[in-house]
């Protein structure tokens, strides 16, 4: 099976949108692992 990604897609931007959505308003933490 192969994934297409199309951002022009509505339901793709859409999936997109919520996946990053809830990350918003976090903090950034830096960190000294590697």
């Amino acid at each position: 099976m192969k994934l297409q990604f199309n951002a022009d897609l509505d339901f793709q931007r859409d999936a997109i949108n919520a996946v990053t959505d809830i990350f918003e308003g976090q903090d950034t933490l830096q960190t000294n692992f590697r």
